[in-house]
């Protein structure tokens, strides 16, 4: 099963019915004809979709081909006091990510957007967590991101946070047990399906 965010609604893109999401429309035919009219419709719609399919892999591949495809990385970075690191953009509470630049891995881009939207610059990375797509328009055309998003530790604890204000970053915290669930309050989906990933890879 695949999800494709968009704000707070998710295309789920799979083999079986869900029989769990409130207000979900199920499209059983998805082919290159018509994948930017229905991922239109689903960006207007405010509702959730399904995208019933034997091949959900191909649907991803079909969205790359079709909509205007970025790469981006990003990570979840852990203090030695267990904190995680988060940034706060336009009113709602994420993580460090950014646009792979050309000839850059994954795994560096994500070292250098923690480094320029956080002000972190010493972070080790540990391992890959998850793959994340989400869609959005901008002057009237579709997009479609696709996010790798690592962990990352750091010993630099007392390391001065500078947030990227030029990225519309207005403030860059480490957030404790205690506090970490007030921050999910307000954030994305994704975001919040991103942290169910991330505490499974550690168990």
């Amino acid at each position: 099963m695949y999800k494709v965010f968009f704000n707070q609604q998710v295309i789920y893109i799979g083999k079986h019915l869900i029989d769990d999401v409130p207000e979900i429309k199920l499209i059983a035919d998805c082919n290159e004809s018509n994948i930017l009219s229905i991922v239109s419709h689903f960006i207007d719609s405010n509702k959730h979709f399904q995208i019933l399919t034997n091949e959900p892999a191909k649907i991803i591949e079909l969205m790359k081909k079709e909509l205007l495809f970025i790469q981006a990385s990003g990570g979840i970075v852990e203090n030695e006091q267990g904190d995680i690191l988060f940034i706060h953009r336009l009113g709602k509470w994420d993580f460090p990510k950014g646009k792979i630049e050309k000839d850059e891995s994954s795994e560096r881009a994500a070292q250098r957007e923690i480094a320029e939207e956080c002000g972190l610059k010493h972070h080790q990375l540990i391992k890959l967590i998850d793959v994340s797509f989400h869609v959005y328009k901008m002057n009237r055309k579709i997009y479609f991101k696709e996010t790798w998003w690592y962990h990352f530790k750091t010993d630099s604890c007392k390391e001065n946070l500078i947030a990227q204000t030029e990225e519309d970053i207005d403030q860059v915290i480490w957030a404790d047990n205690i506090t970490f669930d007030t921050y999910l309050k307000n954030t994305y989906p994704l975001i919040l399906n991103l942290i169910n990933v991330y505490k499974k890879s550690l168990q």
